[in-house]
């Protein structure tokens, strides 16, 4: 029987180099974004990448960096050397793009690879090639900076070419890539040309509102909403969508952690709960969030191409998100707590200065509104009710200005019995009438239940209303939870082993039915009606849903008659609340139609 020996054997170079650009380079675009990022490590203020047939048949990337020596070139291009990192304590506080030492020497194990590059202060530039796992390194003339063409993309790799997609497809993934590295680096000058012709481009002046408008489109641009949070540890900025501008599919996602484009679920997590319940359930939130942390408490070396990152103390940032894009959807100043600065990095200290987020705006008790008539059983007999004499003002709000109308009287009317129309002159806004007082009744009811210390004004009912709870229910789960709804929004009951007795009404809900009312509150409380999560940190997301469902069955219906004057009243109310880009379902609640618009529709 024949004896082996030495099965384990080393990798030749060339097959180690191969194996490791699989982890590297999966496509056109993973060589475009290695390569621009060793650009910016680089110091260049400009970059250009030219591409033909989307990047498999050819890749420029040229840039004006600080360039690479002749002795240096023939380095870049070996496995595990590199300038960025030296020692293991490095790995801690990266604060380049490249560290590994491993881009370079895996494309170009992939491809037909050329790199040419000239020193700032030398007179001739020097251009290595590498074909065929053969080298050689010539004088050459050009400006300084860097200049690498990769070209036939896999071409000695046939089973990984195979996957490569249309040149159409591939293109579109280096688009995507040059825009997002654009929006964290405005101060760059990009350009990508296509087949020789210049696709996109950017000036490189720092002008954020170009850029957003170039990248997301002038509509989409002019919908967003700046964020920013600044404290030792953590600086957040960029922007976030209004609400109504959520998409159900393929939003506008854009996030960088310390400038590196990057995914993280948690994050994301807490973008969507900084919306709360103002986007719907299927509906996903436009933004783009910068956010810079000391190197120290986030680890970037956990993805082979760098795609993800991890941090010390996940829930710290996950709470600072949230936060951030709180403050920015509610229209408040953006927060400084100190600028965050490399000093502050240095100074770092455990995570124990959290902070604590500004209470929200809250709503006065309202007057009990004006009403000629007595309250019956099932609502009011023998009078004309006006549910909106009296606004809401607001105590102690974050930023009072946030919530200042125009003192003009605008016509306002309704519409089909379903909509307010609020007519400005050069253009109408369209409220959906029952989302308005929807999200009117939500703030009043949020607004007892954060400051306890007022009670929720009400009307004793003439006839009180008896009802069996076997009869509302049999589920004694959900008429637990009736109760406890009933209680947050201030009906006051009486109960006995199986008779539940409606004593008062909140005057906010005088207009209801009662027996309607119960009935489908039990009906979404059974149902599980998603409403989304809470929009403070006062309201427990299960309050939140009490209320929200509670709001939504005493507010006013589609085909519920409003006078001129109930119309102009509870739209005054209506800009007197907070979060109101929505209903507390996250339904929106207006729409505004310019002259223009309309005009349009006529080919005026």
């Amino acid at each position: 029987m024949a004896v082996f020996s030495h099965l384990i054997h080393k990798l030749p170079d060339v097959v180690i180099n191969q194996i490791a650009a699989g982890e590297v380079v999966e496509r056109p675009v993973s060589v475009v974004k290695e390569l621009c990022e060793n650009a910016l490590d680089a110091g260049a203020t400009r970059i250009d990448v030219a591409l033909l047939e989307g990047g498999t048949k050819s890749i420029v990337v040229s840039d004006n960096g600080g360039g690479m020596s002749k002795d240096d070139l023939s380095c870049a291009v070996t496995r595990h050397f590199t300038s960025k990192i030296s020692q293991t304590d490095d790995l801690s506080t990266i604060s380049s793009f490249g560290f590994r030492g491993e881009a370079l020497a895996s494309i170009a194990s992939v491809s037909d690879f050329s790199i040419a590059s000239r020193l700032s202060g030398q007179e001739d530039g020097y251009k290595l090639s590498i074909k065929n796992s053969e080298q050689s390194l010539d004088p050459f003339g050009m400006p300084q900076g860097t200049h690498v063409t990769v070209e036939y993309l896999f071409a000695n790799v046939p089973a990984r070419q195979k996957f490569m997609k249309r040149a159409a497809t591939e293109y579109s993934h280096v688009l995507a890539f040059m825009q997002q590295v654009a929006l964290v680096y405005p101060h760059v000058a990009f350009t990508l040309s296509k087949d020789g012709g210049e696709t996109f481009s950017t000036s490189g002046k720092g002008d954020d509102a170009q850029l957003l408008e170039s990248i997301l489109g002038k509509d989409l641009a002019n919908s967003m909403l700046p964020v920013l949070l600044e404290e030792p540890h953590i600086s957040i900025s960029g922007w976030v969508g209004k609400p109504g501008v959520a998409s159900a599919s393929r939003p506008k996602q854009f996030l960088f952690v310390n400038n590196r484009i990057v995914y993280h679920r948690g994050i994301f997590a807490a973008v969507m709960q900084g919306y709360s319940s103002l986007v719907g359930r299927h509906e996903k939130p436009q933004f783009v969030l910068k956010i810079n942390v000391s190197p120290h408490i986030v680890d970037v070396n956990v993805h082979p191409q760098k795609r993800e990152v991890r941090f010390v103390e996940e829930q710290f940032v996950f709470a600072k998100v949230k936060q951030a894009v709180g403050i920015a959807l509610s229209g408040q100043q953006p927060y400084q707590k100190e600028a965050f600065t490399e000093t502050s990095q240095a100074n770092h200290q455990p995570f124990g200065s959290s902070l604590g987020s500004s209470k929200p705006a809250t709503v006065a008790p309202l007057q009990k509104p004006m009403w000629n008539g007595s309250v019956g059983a099932g609502g009011f007999s023998g009078g004309q009710y006006r549910p909106f004499q009296t606004p809401i003002s607001f105590e102690n709000a974050a930023s009072p200005d946030v919530f200042e109308t125009s003192d003009e009287d605008f016509p306002t009317y309704q519409l089909m019995r379903l909509f307010i129309v609020e007519d400005h002159g050069t253009f109408i806004t369209v409220y959906d009438q029952h989302a308005v007082h929807e999200r009117v009744l939500y703030e009043q009811c949020s607004s007892y239940y954060i400051d306890k210390k007022n009670s929720v004004p009400t009307q004793p009912l003439l006839v009180e209303k008896s009802y069996k709870t076997i009869d509302l229910t049999p589920n004694d789960d959900v008429y637990r939870e009736l109760v406890k709804s009933l209680e947050l929004t201030g009906f006051m009951f009486t109960e006995t082993e199986d008779v539940v007795t409606i004593t008062a009404v909140p005057v906010s809900f005088l207009s209801i039915s009662i027996d309607v009312f119960l009935q489908e509150s039990i009906k979404d409380l059974t149902d599980s009606i998603e409403v989304g999560t809470s929009e403070t940190k006062e309201i427990d997301d299960q309050t939140h849903r009490r209320l929200a469902i509670m709001s939504c069955r005493g507010a006013i219906k589609a085909g519920d008659p409003l006078s001129t004057f109930e119309a102009k009243q509870l739209i005054k109310q209506f800009h007197q609340t907070s979060n109101n880009a929505t209903c507390p379902h996250g339904r929106p609640v207006e729409v505004t139609l310019t002259k223009e618009e309309m005009m349009g529709w006529f080919k005026r």
